[in-house]
């Protein structure tokens, strides 16, 4: 591997390509896993560590760090990849631990200067950096700090080296960093030899425990460097085996700490299968650590599908299930039940086998009856204060059932034991339709609990089931079945009396899994009882998450549901969501707890689901059709066309499309404002953008409305364009048409429908000869003897070139000829108004002043538009001059000596 780097080294120059074909070596992959297999055997057996660090290994592995950590290769490591060089200095720290003679290898053989060069152009990027850092630059500074810190470790003479290098190379900032970590370093390898050293106390090995678990958390760089000292991860499982209480505590907080810090942690300890000796601290009398156990589970199933089915297969998840089922007990008080709920939660993320599992081994039940108990408690609180308010829900038999859409539960930086965090509810926004496709489900966000008593721990543990019952009827029709048969449904709208937003949101997002694309569960939300309670939750909250919520649950409940429609399509609904559009930005603290709302803004956020909301209730409705016409919402659903958030965008598409559907009052409404253009200008020639789809799908909707609005952009850009033909200029030409803007790739090109003849050949017509008279010498509008053939296009002059105005039409007609060229291919009526509407002669005059791609596109429309029309109709194209004009196109865009 060496010398292929070498030789790659001495051709970079050659070849520009060469360092990123390095990158796609297998020796890369095969030297990376030699390395690992080296540290392996370096940390398991002193007798290895020695033969590798003395017989060549060592040496070898340094060698290969110069070469490609060297200057010449630059900062981004391209000749190699950095998972490569990041096990490159793993090995090299597993062989060098504790082991003098290997330390002062490092000395010898100058790789101390060579290695600190990365590390300071590192340290400083990292410093410099106002962006997260790359994840290239964190994994090569930690992987050499540990190398150094390994190699001054007990060596003095290292150690004064790596000062004055330091000192020399960083300037003073990098020198004093390194002293601060040796010191932490040195600190964390004297505790794992007291505790090893006093494994049979174990009062020294709790103190030992508790000091550690607070280094880790002291320093950015503490958790890495920790679970790559030799046994240190295996030193921590040994303690979670341990009889005594407050060892055993100790090692689950520090190994909370650890893994909460570290993702490298937690692939560590799942290597090591420690998931099955977290089992007997679930199981554990004392509740702080099986609240801390539980921590953990919820932090390695937040990211890991393996650890999931791990967590199935070996009896954690029915072991939590069992913890939940006991509730109340001694032993199984608020702050457990909340763990518990929470691990459920996040043990069947995305996980069918894991959902089905929970239901078959009869822990659904467990769960509701938790919930049962949780909602007794807000209401029995809610009573005490006065409030008697109650809306119930009657499940009516039967229903069918259907899979819902696609969500998840993302995982949230976890606090550490002990602590609390607020929950942030979240969704993924992904495609729907206008009633054809399915609504995107919801799961809100969920986190690992604090272990000390915490006020509404009665709040905290209703969340936390509402969070497992929604990930467990997600998508899994059986699981929906189950729990509606429970009566969730009802409990979920006891919960929205109580005056909790944190209780509202955690209902309603179980209510929108519940309903998604499940008709019994519609049934259930749509009846005059629910209606009422929405509502007036609707009506009475300020908080911006519970509006989000409110508005998505709409869209679900409404969902291809006609008797929805008509029961949530009042006025009064969509007065209030229709201000939704209208209403000032939401403020920050308020924006940031919203779903969807980190990146675009609190506002959007509730825009979005506004939206969504609309889409359904408009959808196949002229009833709400017109009441948004009459509350002027097409105009606020149209401005949100404007909007910087994507989602937004493609929602009010998606609404503009229903509302002009069948509907000419509301496309000359939207058509008047302006909402053809905004449309035009969310259109672009990606087939797999949905925005772009829908844009065109809703301006086809517009129907006659649309396309003599269309017709009319299209005369504003030939008036524009016009000045240049007066002026003798003639238009630049391509030999080669680009795609156009706005359309589908199906519609370019291959969807010009071949005319069929106006005569067949055997048709003896009175007409005939003075179609051709006419169209050549009488009604054209250049004549056939004022045509000649251009041998080769004449250079564009400079200043119209440049012209904004000609631009601005240029680019007007490049996204309006082929939207005209798709409404008038597929929908018959609009060839028949294109006539009427003059379009074909506003074409015909086009034609000479447009360039090439813009004339071809024209031709395109023409064609289309007669395609299947009566003779009448053919006849006054010729009598406008058709055939004069497209023999001079032809004979302009002919090549040289060749005939037109």
């Amino acid at each position: 591997y060496k010398r292929a780097c070498v030789q790659r080294a001495a051709g970079d120059a050659a070849s520009p390509d060469a360092a990123e074909q390095a990158t796609d070596d297998p020796w890369d992959s095969l030297t990376r896993h030699a390395a690992e297999l080296a540290a392996t055997l370096s940390a398991g057996s002193q007798a290895a560590q020695r033969d590798l660090a003395l017989n060549g290994a060592m040496r070898a592995i340094l060698d290969l760090l110069r070469l490609l950590t060297a200057e010449r290769v630059g900062p981004t490591m391209a000749l190699g990849s950095l998972l490569l060089v990041e096990q490159l200095l793993l090995s090299a720290s597993a062989t060098v631990w504790c082991l003098p003679r290997a330390q002062t290898m490092l000395l010898d053989s100058g790789s101390l200067d060579a290695l600190a060069r990365p590390l300071v152009a590192s340290f400083e990027r990292l410093s410099a950096a106002d962006e997260p850092p790359a994840s290239g630059d964190v994994a090569i500074y930690q992987a050499t700090l540990l190398l150094l810190l390994s190699s001054q470790l007990e060596n003095r003479p290292v150690q004064v080296e790596l000062w004055a290098t330091a000192e020399r190379l960083g300037r003073g900032a990098l020198a004093a960093r390194l002293r601060s970590l040796s010191h932490m370093f040195y600190q964390m390898f004297d505790l794992c030899e007291h505790i090893n050293l006093n494994h049979f106390h174990a009062d020294e090995v709790a103190k030992g425990l508790r000091l550690l678990t607070h280094l880790l958390a002291s320093e950015e760089e503490a958790p890495y460097l920790f679970i790559h000292m030799n046994g240190a991860l295996d030193l921590l499982l040994r303690c979670l085996s341990n009889i005594d209480e407050e060892v055993l505590y100790a090692a689950c907080c520090a190994l909370f700490c650890l893994i909460s810090r570290s993702p490298p942690a937690r692939l560590l300890f799942l290597r090591k299968r420690g998931i099955g000796q977290l089992l007997d601290c679930v199981h554990d009398y004392n509740t702080a650590i099986v609240t801390t156990s539980l921590q953990i589970l919820c932090l390695l199933a937040a990211e890991n599908s393996a650890a999931r089915e791990e967590m199935r297969r070996e009896d954690v998840l029915l072991g939590v299930l069992r913890i939940v089922e006991r509730f109340p007990a001694e032993d199984v008080t608020l702050a457990v039940l909340d763990a518990a709920l929470e691990a459920v939660c996040h043990i069947v993320l995305d996980s069918p086998s894991n959902q089905e599992y929970v239901r078959t081994n009869g822990g659904m039940q467990p769960v509701v009856a938790a919930l049962a108990h949780c909602a007794a408690t807000q209401s029995k609180a809610e009573q005490d204060q006065g409030h008697n308010v109650r809306w119930d829900l009657t499940a009516p038999e039967g229903g069918g059932y259907a899979a819902a859409s696609s969500g998840r539960v993302l995982p949230r930086p976890a606090t550490a034991p002990g602590g609390s965090a607020a929950r942030d509810p979240r969704r993924a926004c992904e495609a729907f339709s206008r009633g054809q496709g399915s609504m995107q489900a919801v799961a809100p966000n969920t986190s690992a609990s604090g272990l000390e008593p915490r006020p509404s721990d009665a709040l905290k543990a209703t969340e936390a089931a509402c969070s497992a019952l929604g990930n467990l009827v997600y998508r899994h029709s059986d699981n929906q079945r189950a729990a509606l048969d429970s009566g969730v449904a009802n409990l979920c709208l006891q919960l929205l009396r109580t005056p909790d937003a944190c209780a509202h949101v955690a209902a309603l997002s179980l209510l929108v899994n519940l309903a998604d694309t499940n008709s019994r569960a519609q049934e259930l939300l749509c009846t005059p009882e629910s209606a009422d309670a929405f509502f007036s939750l609707l009506t009475r909250s300020s908080d911006s998450r519970v509006l989000c919520y409110l508005c998505l649950l709409l869209s679900h409940a409404v969902w291809n549901h006609p008797a929805g429609q008509r029961l949530f399509g009042d006025r009064l609904t969509l007065q209030l969501l229709l201000s939704f559009l209208a209403a000032p930005r939401l403020p920050c603290a308020q924006a940031e707890a919203v779903p969807g709302a980190a990146a675009e803004g609190g506002r959007e956020a509730l825009v979005l689901y506004a939206l969504m909301a609309l889409v359904n209730l408009t959808y196949n409705n002229p009833e709400v059709q017109h009441l948004v016409r009459e509350l002027s919402g097409i105009p606020l659903v149209q401005q949100q066309l404007s909007s910087a958030a994507y989602d937004v965008r493609r929602s009010a598409s998606f609404c503009l499309g229903n509302l002009v559907k069948d509907n000419d009052g509301n496309a000359c409404v939207l058509v008047s404002s302006g909402g053809l253009e905004r449309l035009l200008l969310c259109l672009n020639d990606e087939d797999e953008d949905e925005l772009s789809k829908t844009a065109y799908s809703t301006i086809c909707q517009l129907g006659e409305p649309g396309l003599a609005k269309l017709l009319e952009l299209v005369g504003d850009s030939l008036r524009a364009l016009r000045p240049a033909a007066r002026a003798g200029t003639t238009l630049p030409r391509r030999t080669v048409a680009p795609p156009p803007l706005g359309m589908p790739q199906q519609w370019w090109g291959t969807h010009v429908r071949p005319p069929p003849p106006l005569l067949r050949e055997d048709e003896d017509s009175p007409i005939e000869d003075e179609l051709i008279e006419d169209g050549l010498n009488g009604m054209c509008v250049y004549d056939a003897q004022e045509i000649t053939v251009a041998r080769e296009p004449p250079a564009p002059p400079p200043g119209r070139m440049g012209d904004p105005l000609y631009t601005a039409a240029v680019e007007q007609l490049e996204r309006c000829l082929p939207v005209l060229n798709g409404m008038v291919y597929e929908f018959e009526d609009l060839r028949l108004a294109m006539a009427q509407r003059g379009g074909l002669a506003t074409l015909l005059e086009l034609l000479p002043h447009a360039p090439p791609h813009v004339e071809e596109e024209a031709l395109h429309v023409l064609l289309n538009s007669l395609y299947g029309q009566p003779e009448a109709s053919k006849l006054a194209t010729l009598r406008l001059g058709a055939v004069g004009v497209l023999q001079k196109s032809a004979a302009a865009a002919a090549p040289a000596g060749e005939p037109a």
